[in-house]
């Protein structure tokens, strides 16, 4: 266990994120060296803080900084904390200054928690005058990148965009873990268990709600054993999920769950990249896309596709948690023809545009589709472009 090192208290009147990143703390490299309090109501904030006398940072919502100053800081008050005003439009750690206070002010966006986290350990450790952080070899070394394939409904391509990505890196020598999040999948048949097959399969049954048992479990987080959860899945030559997953199992998952489970595989120092490939089910989607450093959105030339997918981004943009994703997107257009038949109005935010291939109508086996050179083509154009690191051996998480 390590020592505690720094005391946060967040107060945000959204309940919903403040649950995330307090679910988000519970199951990282945080949970051990700081002390976190969440507050949605500013009465409760304000006796807590005033009762308090090691508090370093104090984060809170643009509408309630006034209040704070006033209630907390005025007087000479507050000389111990700084406090961070979680602004969207905010720049990076810009320094404000509130007169007659000698509490210190900073201000940071809202973004991925990942990023958010990061930015205020370091910045409790700069008020503490810690050259040296502790853990940042753990940081880069436990923290593997997440990229989710996702699109506005069925049939746009994940699954082949997942698998290109996953074969590309395997590859390249790095080890990739891939993850269809459909109950049933295009490659569940390929990744069967032979402990499946054994006498004692009693012992095997249940074993995906064992994993979700054990990761609601803080205090075993650290020392669940990977192996009797994880296949290796020789066709994409990655590791995934067994996918003899009972429906009850399945049915356990919620946003929770998954976090859980991507916290956990993103820190076994197991592999160098992790890959999701969402299903229809919209909640185990959004729960991934949030926790992901890089979300691809795989848009097709139809008309119910971008219609979805710009509802889809509409609503993201009418939530704080939900914009942090716009930075962290990337569109790719699958199936194009050399135009566009639809009405889209986002062309140049498109990073890819990936060819139709009519002879995929026609595939006997799901590894048939990594035979087209020009998909291949123009495919590697767009990673080379967008993903060096897997060239260089250093991951990229934002």
């Amino acid at each position: 266990m390590h020592q505690v090192q720094q005391c946060w208290v967040i107060g945000l009147p959204d309940k919903a994120l403040l649950e995330r990143i307090r679910d988000y703390w519970k199951h990282s490299l945080y949970a051990d060296r700081v002390h976190l309090r969440v507050f949605s109501q500013m009465d409760t904030l304000r006796h807590y803080v005033g009762l308090q006398t090691d508090v370093q940072l104090l984060i809170v919502d643009p509408e309630w900084k006034e209040e704070v100053h006033a209630d907390l800081f005025e007087g000479g008050d507050g000389t111990s904390i700084t406090v961070v005003e979680m602004d969207e439009a905010g720049s990076f750690w810009h320094e404000a200054c509130v007169k007659e206070s000698t509490a210190s002010y900073r201000v940071t966006p809202y973004q991925p928690l990942s990023k958010l986290f990061e930015q205020l350990w370091g910045l409790g450790l700069s008020i503490a005058k810690i050259s040296e952080d502790p853990m940042k070899d753990k940081q880069d070394a436990a923290r593997t990148p997440i990229w989710t394939i996702s699109s506005g409904g069925g049939g746009a391509g994940k699954t082949t965009i997942a698998a290109h990505l996953v074969q590309y890196a395997s590859e390249r020598g790095l080890r990739t873990f891939y993850w269809n999040m459909d109950w049933i999948h295009e490659w569940g048949h390929e990744a069967q268990s032979p402990r499946a097959h054994q006498a004692d399969s009693q012992a095997y049954e249940g074993s995906f709600s064992k994993l979700i048992y054990w990761l609601s479990r803080k205090e075993t987080l650290e020392a669940i054993p990977p192996d009797p959860y994880i296949l290796p899945m020789e066709e994409l030559r990655a590791d995934t999920f067994d996918s003899n997953i009972r429906r009850s199992e399945w049915n356990e998952l919620d946003h929770e769950a998954v976090t859980s489970i991507l916290n956990w595989l993103s820190g076994l120092e197991r592999y160098d990249l992790i890959v999701l490939d969402t299903s229809s089910n919209h909640l185990l989607a959004e729960a991934a896309v949030l926790v992901s450093d890089q979300v691809i959105w795989v848009l097709t030339d139809d008309c119910s596709q971008i219609r979805k997918s710009e509802r889809c981004w509409k609503k993201w943009g009418n939530h704080t948690e939900g914009r942090s994703i716009a930075g962290r997107m990337q569109i790719v257009v699958n199936r194009y023809m050399g135009a566009w038949m639809n009405n889209f109005t986002r062309e140049s935010s498109v990073q890819a545009y990936l060819p139709y291939i009519p002879q995929w109508k026609q595939r006997q086996r799901m590894d048939q589709g990594g035979s087209s050179e020009v998909f291949q083509a123009a495919f590697q154009a767009w990673i080379q472009s967008t993903a060096q690191w897997m060239h260089t051996g250093t991951p990229s998480r934002g």
